[in-house]
């Protein structure tokens, strides 16, 4: 068995006296497993425990039961608070979800989340796994190069995948958590010996995890070992094209092939931009977007006019993703405003935004739509945008929805938005709009979803505004003009 044998090699690295004849064994007899995902694995194993203190935490500390969490959800919570500080242990702070509870270290900014599935902690949410190790200021040896080799995090799933196709995960029967395939007690008592060890030590450690690459970077110089490095990238190379090919793990596969600086990693983006739109598409626009130079605008244009504003999702996304590059890379504006003329659907909102930084003339038209949008996630967005803005013109957009609508609903984000302006006098406007609208609240037990979206408008408000504000507030000195049909 595969976790035998990785067992076995760690002991004996332990053992070994002899640093260079180890290497050249393991150079011989690699395991048959990449470091990517092996470096996962010896992370997962620690992780294990870190998931059994949640588990006495929620058991002992805040008389909750793991087993009514993953039966019954938000209604197996314990009677207590939501969230709050754990008791005798104030350095932490939970907070229960769904069947979940997730522990933050106020000091470290650690955090710990897990769901439970049943009784155990055994379950791993690689979502919940990234977020560990995004909240690590000093990783420990084993995240260290997890993080090392998965700078982007989510491309960890793929060793996730490749440590359930190697048997040593195993995944929930009705849930895409996972967990290990072996008892680990023996497994983490040789990683615990690794951590305090000596440089030499940790070089055999990484010959045993077939990590060449980390060796090239210390003191050894082989040129086995550097060849071997070569051999490994090339193996992992052409994993992540076949997956891309086969479009398994395609979004991440794209991903982890710029993360390792793939020869072919440009050809492959080139095949991503000219898919039909889906999250592949959205990550290569996100590469874009990171490498910053304008030489893919004749493959945006390509997508762009490939892709329907109004159509599904993630159409609105990538259509709006692409006239950003263009704005930022392309000579062609009257190809771009007459783009942003075109925008409707779920898209409105972003594009005025998007229109006001770069366009003005054409920007007070899309906020009017966007706030007499059906669509309740275009008036949040423009609601919001001109709240930040915080200027007569963004405060005359607002009042003038209300003075040309008494429909609760329409109006919701605006008068949320005014509220959250520190102008008394644009709140006193508010308050005799809804004195000469009255709005009859639901009462009972149920309430209709208008009702609930009504309750909800102030806090999306205000949730919207610190999303946008960093990307608005450079924008307030801006006055657009009047749109000539006006």
């Amino acid at each position: 068995m595969l976790y035998q044998e990785i067992l076995s090699r760690l002991d004996a690295g332990l053992k070994s006296d002899e640093r260079e004849m180890f290497i050249t064994e393991c150079l011989l007899n690699p395991l048959p497993i990449s470091p990517w995902s092996l470096w996962t694995l010896c992370s997962l194993i620690k992780h294990r425990q870190r998931q059994e203190y949640v588990l006495h935490i929620v058991r002992d500390k805040l008389s909750g039961d793991p087993k009514a969490l993953a039966e019954a959800g938000a209604l197996g919570h314990p009677p207590i608070e939501r969230t709050g500080l754990v008791p005798t242990n104030t350095d932490w702070e939970y907070r229960f979800h769904g069947r979940g509870c997730c522990l933050t270290n106020r000091i470290t900014g650690e955090l710990l989340d897990v769901d439970f599935y049943d009784e155990t902690a055994d379950w791993f949410n690689s979502y919940f796994y990234e977020g560990y190790l995004e909240s690590l200021k000093e990783p420990e040896i084993w995240e260290r190069h997890v993080i090392k080799l998965h700078p982007s995090l989510e491309t960890v799933a793929i060793s996730f995948q490749n440590l359930i196709e190697n048997g040593l995960l195993e995944k929930h029967p009705e849930s895409s958590v996972v967990r290990l395939g072996f008892e680990s007690d023996e497994f983490l008592g040789l990683l615990e010996r690794f951590e305090e060890a000596s440089d030499s030590l940790v070089q055999r450690l990484a010959a045993v995890l077939g990590d060449w690459g980390m060796l090239t970077e210390g003191e050894v110089s082989r040129q086995d070992v550097l060849e071997a490095f070569a051999r490994t990238s090339l193996d992992r190379e052409q994993d992540l094209i076949q997956r891309f090919e086969r479009n398994d793990q395609q979004r991440l596969a794209l991903r982890s092939l710029f993360e390792m600086e793939s020869s072919r990693r440009f050809e492959i983006l080139r095949q991503a931009l000219s898919s039909p739109p889906s999250g592949t598409v959205s990550a290569a626009l996100d590469i874009l977007f990171e490498m910053n130079d304008g030489l893919w605008c004749d493959e945006v244009w390509s997508l762009l006019s490939r892709t329907d504003p109004d159509g599904e999702l993630p159409q609105p996304h990538i259509w709006h993703t692409c006239l950003e590059y263009l704005t930022l890379h392309t000579s062609d504006c009257e190809s771009i405003k007459q783009n942003l003329r075109k925008t409707s659907g779920h898209t409105i909102g972003d594009v005025a935004i998007l229109a006001l930084k770069h366009f003005p003339e054409e920007s007070l038209g899309l906020f009017r739509r966007a706030l007499c949008s059906t669509v309740p996630n275009n008036r949040i967005i423009a609601a919001s945008a001109l709240a930040l803005i915080d200027q007569p013109w963004s405060h005359e957009e607002l009042l003038a929805v209300l003075r040309n609508s008494d429909d609760q609903e329409m109006t919701a984000e605006c008068r949320a938005a005014l509220r959250e302006i520190p102008r008394p006098k644009l709140h006193q406007i508010v308050d005799e709009w809804e004195y000469q609208n009255p709005h009859e609240a639901e009462t009972g037990e149920w309430i209709s979803m208008e009702e609930a979206a009504l309750r909800r408008s102030q806090g999306l408000i205000r949730v919207e505004m610190e999303s946008l504000h960093d990307q608005v507030l450079p924008l307030r000195a801006i006055i657009p003009p009047e749109p000539p049909s006006s």
